[in-house]
């Protein structure tokens, strides 16, 4: 197959779209004075994006050759003809395509050069605002519209008579016509004989008196007109193409412009003991009014970057506003302490930009027709070979045997002899080309259908069931496994499945590049019973050790899913089940597993005819939880000591932090006995005290109080001691506690072998997290 080269492809002008709306493009060649053709040698030529008459390409100066159309919604027009001497070609386009092509176009002039091209940008210039228009909306009122003659002087020309005066103000109000209320609005007028309202209802017409004010407003009203009645303009302007040199020769040009999306649907024939046969169409659309007169047509599949950028509009700086500069007295002023050595002061030599013309550093296109100037910027001499689509190149056609008139027929075999693919694919950097192979002809605003794709392919019939783990019920669906074994690139698009003679279904693809797999689905498998039965979990604790302070448990949950599928055709079904992928929880039997995806993990499994089959799929997940002893109460931990999986020489230290921690408990609860009777005596003292107050000191109860006082404090005393001993056993064992957890270590666990080992551990063991993972054969 021949290389494909487009010089957008190659170049930086890729990724370029547009936004404007589809129409027709036409040029015109215009020739300096001194070498003016005959008239009839002055010939036009249409593009595809104007609404203008159509006109003949047959004898147009640069008539559409190469269309090349990507699935990102732009599409490059290359055109060719011949000027002779100093000539000028107007590309005329909408408005809105001007930016387009002044961000995509490329010209190219054999043996002569290529001078400026040249625009107008008038439209931008009158639709800019000024600092002297009115603030006038097209949907303001009368008074809106005097309110900004506010203070003016105005003659207003009412059905009763004319009034002249100053405005003094604009209000509405509201008036009773006959049964109903509506608004009208009101102005005050300052005239010769005073103050007067009139109702703006009853005004015909209105002029400022001041001359300068009414060319303001004129202007202001002439330009907002203007800018309503541009959508009434066929909005056509031309760019002129100018191209320098002598005699007859060949010149190009090639854009980039808004196109619609190329599309493609595939047929997909299944039946029995032949190999599945794929059929692939493209949907191109010509939208505009211009006929494609066979054109060398080109599909990219791809999705190169598109952007709109407004060049055509002029842009304006917005700069900054500085305050005149006014010398005053000077004032003192004060440096810091300078350090270091001496600084070395560096001229700045602006670099100048050249831009190259038609000059002979430019990119040089064409493989057959010899070298060229590039109409940009030098871009070192690059050379692009012509082929296929590619601009500056001859038309390098892939002739195969034209399309046979598609046959009816709904049988694998006849299909397939009676539809030729029509393109040839190929590679192009990160971009899939299908060059048709066959010049293509479609009238403007027609449309197409080529076939690109016709050939056996490798895949298997299969039924898709899809879980999501609940229990119950599960629908099974008809599909098909397709290898793309080929070297196409198979855009994304739907498939209508023909199985067995008959329409099965229809099906959906997304981009399936060459050596990748794709699951479709087609239609609900009605012969196929499926039931998640049960998936039940549990819970194990297979390893127990010490580190640091804390027990390590090493866990395992297991989970059995038990499904039932029932066949109730006369033939085998090959099965397809799909179901999320937790990636914490692992396959027992990692043979079971057929293949990953972005959407889950999928198990392959065959039920015969009229049978019924029961699939089991068991998984595990490890775990591991860490427990502070130092925070455990002795029952807690004497809960992991009843473990099975416990060495006996950890579960021996275990019991004795136990019996420690129960030690400290014990003094501690009898430090706040202690604690809590001298809080009673005091208590009992504070009232006694306070009964005193209120008695004879030589009464007989304020005798029997002071003795019970000098008893209390005896009290006190022993108390207060026996805390402070309490308190020292009790940091005492509290220690103890501690150096023995410490003491723990790295206990070493019974293996089994019999052999003592020691688990190594991570220091902040965590629990495995789903994530995302890379798919295959998806």
């Amino acid at each position: 197959m021949k290389p494909i080269l487009f010089v957008f492809l190659g170049g930086a002008l890729v990724m370029t779209a547009a936004n404007a709306q589809f129409g027709r493009a036409q040029t015109t060649p215009r020739f300096s004075n001194a070498t003016q053709p005959p008239a009839d040698q002055i010939r036009t030529v249409a593009s595809p994006l104007l609404e203008a008459p159509a006109v003949s390409t047959a004898n147009s100066s640069l008539p559409l050759q190469d269309v090349v159309l990507f699935s990102s919604g732009v599409g490059y027009f290359g055109r060719s003809g011949q000027v002779d001497g100093d000539a000028t070609v107007d590309l005329l386009v909408r408005a809105p395509q001007i930016s387009d092509i002044l961000k995509s176009l490329v010209l190219f002039d054999a043996k002569g050069h290529v001078d400026p091209v040249t625009y107008s940008i008038q439209d931008y210039i009158a639709a800019r605002p000024t600092t002297t228009d009115l603030n006038i909306d097209p949907n303001s009122s009368p008074g809106a519209i005097l309110r900004l003659l506010q203070g003016a002087q105005v003659r207003i020309e009412r059905q009763s008579g004319t009034i002249e005066g100053r405005v003094v103000s604009v209000s509405t109000q509201q008036i009773k016509d006959g049964e109903t209320l509506r608004t009208v609005e009101s102005a005050t007028i300052l005239t010769a004989t005073g103050m007067t309202t009139i109702r703006l209802d009853d005004v015909l017409s209105f002029t400022p008196l001041d001359r300068g004010l009414a060319d303001k407003f004129a202007a202001t009203l002439e330009k907002r007109a203007n800018s309503l009645t541009r959508g009434l303009d066929t909005g056509i302007r031309p760019i002129t193409l100018h191209f320098r040199g002598k005699g007859r020769r060949d010149v190009r040009a090639g854009y980039l412009l808004e196109s619609p999306a190329w599309k493609t649907s595939y047929r997909l024939v299944l039946a029995p003991k032949t190999k599945p046969y794929l059929q692939g169409w493209a949907v191109v659309e010509n939208p505009g009014d211009e006929d494609w007169q066979n054109v060398n047509l080109s599909l990219v599949s791809g999705r190169p970057i598109s952007f709109i950028q407004d060049l055509a509009t002029p842009v304006y700086i917005v700069r900054p506003v500085v305050a005149p500069q006014i010398i005053g007295s000077a004032t003192p002023q004060t440096f810091g302490p300078g350090y270091g050595g001496q600084n070395d002061i560096t001229a700045t030599i602006p670099s100048t930009n050249r831009a190259i013309i038609g000059g002979n550093n430019g990119n040089q296109f064409g493989a057959r027709s010899g070298g060229g100037q590039f109409a940009g910027g030098g871009f070192g001499g690059n050379q692009f070979g012509g082929g296929r689509g590619g601009f500056g190149g001859n038309n390098g056609g892939f002739n195969t045997a034209p399309l046979d008139e598609a046959a009816q027929a709904a049988t694998q075999i006849e299909i397939q002899n009676q539809v030729d693919a029509q393109a040839t694919g190929a590679q192009q950097g990160n971009l899939f080309v299908y060059a048709i192979d066959t010049k293509v002809s479609i009238p403007h605003s027609q449309a197409a259908m080529v076939p690109i794709v016709s050939e056996n392919v490798d895949g298997e019939a299969i039924s898709i069931i899809q879980s999501q783990n609940q229990i119950g019920a599960l629908t099974a669906q008809n599909g098909f496994f397709l290898r793309n074994r080929s070297d196409l690139n198979l855009q994304g698009g739907p498939i209508a499945v023909y199985a067995d003679g008959i329409y099965g279904g229809d099906a959906l693809i997304t981009n399936v590049s060459p050596g990748e797999s794709r699951l479709i689905a087609y239609a609900v498998d009605l012969d196929l019973v499926i039931r998640l039965e049960s998936s039940d979990e549990d819970e194990e604790i297979i390893a127990i050790n010490s580190t640091e302070g804390t027990l390590q448990l090493t866990k395992k949950s297991t989970r059995v899913q038990k499904y039932a599928f029932r066949n109730k055709s006369s033939a085998s079904k090959v099965i397809l089940l799909q179901q999320p992928n937790e990636a914490d929880w692992k396959l027992v039997d990692p043979k079971q597993l057929y293949e990953k995806s972005n959407d889950g993990i999928r198990f392959r499994l065959e039920v015969p005819a009229k049978k019924t089959l029961d699939y089991t799929i068991n998984w595990e997940k490890p775990e591991v939880e860490v427990v502070a002893l130092r925070e455990l109460s002795p029952n807690q931990i004497n809960y992991y000591t009843q473990f099975s999986k416990i060495a006996p020489d950890l579960k021996a230290k275990l019991l004795n932090i136990i019996a420690l921690k129960k030690k400290a408990n014990d003094l501690t609860i009898q430090r706040a006995a202690q604690e809590n009777s001298l809080k009673d005596i005091s208590d009992g003292q504070t009232r006694i005290r306070e009964n005193m107050k209120a008695l004879d000191r030589t009464s007989p109860l304020y005798k029997s109080y002071e003795a019970k006082l000098q008893t209390q404090e005896t009290q006190i005393d022993k108390i207060e001691a026996e805390i402070d001993r309490l308190q020292t056993a009790e940091t005492t064992a509290r220690q103890a506690v501690e150096d023995a957890i410490v003491a723990l270590g790295n206990t070493p666990q019974q293996g089994a072998d019999g052999v003592k080992k020691v688990v190594p551990v991570s220091p902040t063991p965590q629990v495995a997290t789903p994530r995302a993972m890379a798919g295959f054969g998806f």
